[in-house]
């Protein structure tokens, strides 16, 4: 066997695990891609009637078939009006940057009081609500609602940064598919995109020693790359990724369970779409110990990997809506420049039908005018115009616009009461309440638990106290819907104090023995989010109530112990005072002392 024959079958032989995984891909990656094919026209409709900007079909994440959207279908942009306020409610209202919307804690409230575990959970919340201020996290979820509230799901990429700790990448309908696992919840996505020859370079290629800059790797970079790298570096190449379940995990070490990359639990594959040759166009095999991505879907049924939205359940009324403003236009038109009937004698004399135009007539055409052929009814337009406000409001109540529209103006209400504003937002922010706990679950929780794990790592999390070891954090939301639900049950906690406050004060104080003020504080203060810091503790308060019942104790033998000095100083006054001859002290003063009076 000669030498070039060995090599060939060596480079066979350690080619085939990188055929296996690429062909495995392609099977998933064609099957994520089936599970969505009945929703696309949906999906495209929407893009077409709401935003035109959105969403990647057909292979328009290519260079060859990226164009220019038109927007000829968007008459009236009510829908699209909806959607940016619905989004911007839902980002102020849920992860607002201006204000707290989260903060960790422990499963056990009492743990949580300890000092010294306060003092580290409000510090390492600090760090994660800096890290994501810092990051695009801010410009990347409101992207997400968009597209949630669109499309009935909206995927984000969340990858590790040197410089920021994290960045987010939102991604938009067509340009990705996902997988379910056996409960339910997504743990695969495949996406498309296309990244130019010097991109690719900088990101898979390798450093030059002497120059410090990125040059291309032949170990890892098909050969067509490296030439458009040196002849046409902003050539694109469509890229694709398969982020799944690593079957070839194994345990980390160290309580950061440091792994290889291929053993950790995420397999990240990354390939040049179309490539046959050349390791079968495979550009990297990562691993993340979480998952590099979150995936909101708006209301899922059953097994269903996709779901319906206020988007597509309004399509049908959005439709209706460009039609009718369609007719609405036609009929201005025909209001304005109806169809006339003109004389056929005036054919040639050029009649015209333009504002201030004077028409001369031949003398043997007294009588001859140009006249309306059609006109219509008077009240034609208003009719439309009531029906275009009905669509428009039930668009508007299907995407929350009235919603969030009022719960923004409610504090602006004179002549209504602090109580019945919040019993208000608290009624209609239970309607949002399963849009609210399906974005926490499958977007929240998995992003600040990942930001979590990429700060621990790169060093920035301060050891926990030796009272948490072991122990898993628990994330408390405070934004304002968070809130609003919660304090919808502030309202018995104030009936049930009021009620018994007056049942106190016609029976007697004895009814408050029945009442747990101190348990009431601490409810009430959990429900609205008030600062953990106003509220004291147990052990506090008893001390507290220790030291002032001393000082009552005290203040009591004080005040017992008066009269007693009192009486004791009068004596001793009287024994010392000496009475004058001839007064009436005279008499009992002798007798005191054992004399008899003269």
């Amino acid at each position: 066997m000669d030498i070039e024959t060995a090599s060939a079958k060596l480079n066979a032989a350690a080619a085939q695990p990188t055929l296996e995984l690429r062909q495995h891909c392609d099977r998933r990656r064609a099957a994520m891609i089936a599970a969505r094919e009945t929703w696309m026209p949906d999906w495209m409709q929407v893009t077409e009637y709401i935003d035109p900007a959105r969403g990647q079909f057909n292979g328009e994440g290519t260079t060859s078939t990226r164009k220019k959207r038109s927007r000829s279908k968007i008459i009236n942009g009510t829908a699209t009006k909806c959607v940016r306020v619905a989004t911007a409610g839902m980002s102020s209202h849920m992860t607002s940057k201006a204000r707290p919307w989260f903060n960790l804690t422990t499963p056990d409230p009492a743990m949580g009081q300890v000092q010294d575990v306060r003092v580290w959970l409000d510090n390492v919340t600090t760090i994660l609500r800096d890290t994501l201020a810092k990051s695009n996290f801010y410009k990347a979820m409101p992207v997400c609602y968009t597209e949630d509230l669109s499309y009935g799901v909206a995927a984000m990429m969340i990858v590790e940064n040197p410089e920021e700790v994290v960045r987010f990448h939102p991604l938009t309908i067509g340009s990705y598919a996902i997988g379910l696992n056996d409960a339910g919840k997504v743990d695969s996505l495949w996406r498309c995109y296309t990244k130019t020859a010097r991109q690719l370079v900088q990101k898979y290629g390798r450093i030059n020693a002497e120059t410090g800059q990125s040059e291309p790797d032949p170990d890892k970079l098909p050969s067509r790359i490296i030439q458009a790298y040196k002849t046409s570096p902003d050539q694109e190449f469509t890229v694709e990724a398969l982020y799944e379940p690593n079957p070839d995990v194994r345990p980390g070490i160290g309580p950061l369970g440091v792994q290889a990359p291929k053993y950790r639990p995420y397999r990240e594959v990354v390939w040049i779409a179309g490539s046959g040759n050349e390791k079968h166009g495979v550009l990297d095999i990562g691993g993340h110990y979480e998952a590099p991505f979150v995936c909101i879907r708006f209301n899922p049924v059953g097994d269903e990997i996709y779901s319906a939205c206020p988007g597509t359940d309004s399509l049908g009324d959005i439709k209706q809506l460009q039609y009718l403003e369609g007719q609405k236009l036609r009929l201005i038109d025909l209001m304005a420049e109806p169809p006339v009937s003109v004389p056929d004698t005036m054919r040639n004399i050029g009649a015209s039908l333009a504002p201030r135009t004077k028409n001369y007539l031949p003398a043997n055409q007294q009588g001859a005018k140009i006249e309306a052929t059609y006109t219509p009814q008077p009240g034609s337009l208003q009719w439309v115009q009531q029906e275009i406000r009905e669509v428009e409001s039930r668009i508007e109540s299907a995407t929350f616009y009235d919603l969030f529209r009022m719960l923004d103006s409610l504090g602006d209400q004179t002549g209504r009461t602090a109580t019945e504003i919040a019993e208000r937002k608290e009624e209609k922010a239970t309607v949002l309440g399963p849009t609210l706990e399906i974005v926490t679950d499958e977007g929240l929780d998995p992003t600040v638990v990942r930001v979590y794990r990429l700060l621990e790592r790169a060093g920035r999390i301060p050891p926990p106290p030796a009272i948490l070891a072991s122990i898993p954090l628990k994330i408390e939301y405070t934004s304002i819907l968070a809130q609003a639900m919660k304090a919808s049950g502030t309202s018995g906690i104030e009936r049930t104090g009021e009620f018994v406050a007056k049942l106190a004060s016609v029976f007697g104080p004895e009814v408050m023995d029945k009442f747990d003020a101190d348990q009431a504080v601490d409810e009430y203060s959990e429900r609205t989010g008030a600062p953990a810091s106003i509220i004291r503790d147990d052990d506090a308060v008893l001390t507290i109530r220790q030291g002032r019942a001393a000082q009552q104790a005290q203040q009591m033998a004080l005040a017992a112990a008066k009269p007693m000095a009192d009486g004791a100083q009068a004596i001793k006054t009287l024994n010392e005072a000496v009475p004058q001859p001839g007064s009436l002290g005279e008499g009992p003063a002798q007798q005191l002392s054992g004399g008899v009076a003269a």
